[in-house]
């Protein structure tokens, strides 16, 4: 069983971040638009965090070196901020589902910049677990029961956007390989997003719309959304490689998709399901192939 625990690490990552469709809707219905959302979630992320890491090891605060700020101002800067800001654009100017599709091909990505920096092997089984997991992805986005919209600039911001959402694992894993924990990672990774953000809100009229009747709400979403999935992510990230991992925690959509169906009452088809049925086997197989390795 503690063989796969890297792989449940990722695993519990992609499902907690599934929830973040249910706490979009619910806070958007309070009046907090994402963009207030992003900037709650890396604040009081950072700020929790922070209280941790004194409590369990001061030391976690330090830098190793401080040219080593170049890693967290990738996970949080160029990977997260990035990411989450051409994904919001990518949105505006095409279909959910084409702007979806654009951005699950992240793994793509990350497997050409693992391979770059880590010497990580494109083995037949990771081919395969990629295709399943890409193609459930399309199946369960819709792209193939409708017509999807787009623009040009559209899919540049879409691709932007795959390419922020998988940068973060090799970042991640740089910060890793000098000695860095999950902790230590995640703070400043959300220390450094929290000054992109902090210029794109006002903070005043943010905390107008914060009151007794949603603070606990915003609380549970930090730490579903922010905190459990990147210390989680963080800690499968020091035993696998970011390509296995990008597959992994495509698991996501399917969490996602659940939760949409059970919760919100979404449509749910043959072609979902099989969506889902691709991602799981991607999933199951690529997990089965990292045990193999390990034995």
């Amino acid at each position: 069983m503690k063989k796969y625990l890297p792989h449940l690490s990722i695993i519990l990552a992609g499902l907690s971040w599934a929830t973040i469709g249910f706490f979009t809707k619910v806070l958007t219905q309070m009046g907090i638009s994402e963009i207030q959302m992003m900037f709650l979630k890396v604040t009081i992320g950072a700020f929790i965090i922070a209280i941790i890491i004194a409590i369990r090891d001061k030391n976690a605060f330090k830098l190793k070196k401080l040219s080593d700020i170049k890693y967290f101002i990738g996970s949080g800067i160029i990977s997260y901020s990035f990411f989450s800001y051409y994904y919001m654009l990518s949105i505006n100017e095409m279909s959910i589902g084409m702007a979806a599709m654009l951005l699950y091909t992240s793994p793509i990505f990350v497997m050409i910049f693992s391979r770059i920096l880590f010497k990580e092997k494109f083995t037949k089984v990771k081919i395969i677990s990629l295709i399943l997991t890409l193609f459930g992805c399309f199946l369960v986005a819709g792209v193939f029961t409708k017509q999807i919209q787009f623009t040009k600039i559209g899919i540049i911001y879409g691709l932007f956007s795959a390419i922020g959402y998988g940068l973060y694992g090799i970042f991640g894993k740089l910060a890793i390989e000098k000695g860095y924990d999950s902790f230590t990672i995640s703070f400043y990774t959300f220390l450094t997003s929290t000054l992109v953000f902090s210029f794109l809100i006002d903070p005043i009229l943010l905390l107008e719309k914060i009151d007794k009747n949603n603070i606990f709400l915003i609380i549970v979403f930090v730490l579903m959304t922010a905190i459990i999935p990147y210390i989680a992510y963080n800690n499968g990230l020091k035993h696998l490689k970011p390509g296995t991992c990008s597959i992994l925690v495509s698991i996501e959509l399917v969490g996602a998709t659940i939760m949409g169906i059970v919760i919100f009452k979404e449509s749910f088809n043959i072609l979902k399901l099989l969506g889902v049925a691709s991602v799981l086997a991607a999933v199951i197989i690529l997990s089965r192939e990292e045990k193999t390795k390990e034995q």
